[in-house]
């Protein structure tokens, strides 16, 4: 018998329940059954830094981000890292075992100064970033690993990686998706609510899981804010409305804060 069921309705469409059955909690998501063209079919020049570039573009179903997810949470699982374990996958359905108790870490650094928690997403994140060059392999990167995606485990003072649900670029190396990706969660970093010192010492902290040539990397991309990105972003955004009945963001303006953090501060820390 099903009890205590919660129901979310996520910004992507995507409508989420965390049931509990008196034996575990059960985490289940249901995407919309409908095709799209990821990021609109926009292709743009590889130099332009921005993370969602890093997105595939191509033609896919909703079934094909679920077997992705699927996919990769299995992956996870089989080399050690800290995830979601699959239950069942059926179509544009997932689910995987469910933690109540845990809380995103953009609801956590929201309301607290904690690097000590970000430590345990920086080991996670590294985890996974070390077991995708170890076996060459993209499909163990977290394509989508902003603070949302990582939940943290008060009690065990553990995180682990949530929802690897969406599909990375074919035409660009596990190196450059990578820095890509890092950018993303740079993003995520620069878009909390709190200090500059604050978010200063968890860009430090991510900086030591960092080689020198990736931090180089980071700071080769083009910082610039180009135009036909912030043209792009308004286009996906309006077609998103239009389209698929979602609620507009504003990506040029979380964009437009990690550029500033970026020239006030992140640059030298990198």
């Amino acid at each position: 018998m099903v009890y205590n069921v919660r129901v979310i309705e996520w910004d992507d469409g995507s409508n989420c329940c965390l049931l509990d059955s008196g034996q575990g909690s059960i985490f289940s998501k249901e995407m919309k059954p409908v095709r799209f063209l990821s990021r609109w079919g926009f292709r743009a020049p590889q130099h332009l830094f921005y993370p969602d570039f890093a997105v595939s573009r191509i033609l896919f179903s909703v079934e094909d981000v679920i077997r992705h997810e699927a996919t990769t949470l299995g992956l996870w699982k089989e080399a050690g890292i800290p995830c979601p374990i699959v239950l069942s996958v059926s179509g544009n359905r997932i689910e995987t075992t469910g933690f109540p108790e845990a809380v995103s870490y953009w609801n956590l650094l929201n309301n607290s100064d904690s690097v000590e928690s970000y430590k345990q997403l920086v080991t996670v994140y590294s985890t996974i970033r070390e077991t995708a060059k170890r076996y060459d392999d993209p499909r163990y990167l977290h394509p989508d690993p902003s603070l949302s995606n990582f939940l943290y485990l008060p009690e065990e003072k553990t995180a682990l990686a949530i929802d690897p649900g969406r599909l990375l670029r074919r035409d660009l190396d596990l190196a450059s998706l990578d820095i890509l990706l890092l950018v993303e969660h740079l993003t995520s970093l620069s878009a909390l609510n709190t200090s500059q010192d604050v978010i200063a010492g968890y860009v430090q902290e991510l900086r030591s899981s960092l080689t020198k040539v990736e931090a180089e990397r980071i700071k080769a991309l083009d910082h610039s804010n180009p135009l036909v990105a912030r043209l792009y972003f308004s286009l996906r955004e309006e077609l998103g409305y239009r389209f698929r009945k979602r609620k507009k963001k504003n990506p040029p303006l979380s964009l437009q804060k990690y550029l500033e953090s970026y020239q006030n501060f992140i640059k030298d820390l990198l």
